[in-house]
């Protein structure tokens, strides 16, 4: 199987998981995102003020979100949340439009961090015309 089936593979299978558990949507909600991180671990909510106590300061920029997101987030909608896994943290940026998922951004890249972020692509704004 190649990169490109895989992901699609992998994106259909979430999003699968996703319809089953919220219904087929065009938005998804913050609220919906926050249920499906609570799957993984537990989630809470923190500011980029605070974000330094659950990420290294070294190699990280906190002077705005744009900054410590590498870009990918660049508007002031967005929630900053952490997820409490069983022996670590991991931080998901995610920017919203009206209260749904429109971007997401997470420091780390590892196994389970891939898996969720899967799922938070599947749940992003597609305008499905």
């Amino acid at each position: 199987m190649d990169i490109h089936n895989y992901l699609n593979y992998k994106i259909r299978n979430c999003k699968n998981h996703i319809i089953d558990r919220f219904g087929n949507k065009n938005y998804y909600s913050l609220e919906d995102v926050i249920d499906l991180l609570k799957e993984f671990g537990h989630p809470f909510e923190t500011n980029l003020e605070n974000l330094f106590n659950y990420v290294p300061s070294k190699g990280n920029d906190f002077t705005s979100i744009a900054s410590f997101t590498k870009g990918f987030i660049k508007g002031d909608n967005y929630k900053i949340y952490v997820l409490l896994l069983e022996k670590h943290f991991e931080v998901f940026v995610l920017e919203l439009n009206k209260n749904f998922l429109t971007n997401y951004f997470s420091l780390n890249i590892n196994n389970e961090v891939l898996e969720i972020c899967y799922y938070l692509e599947a749940m992003k704004f597609v305008d499905k015309k």
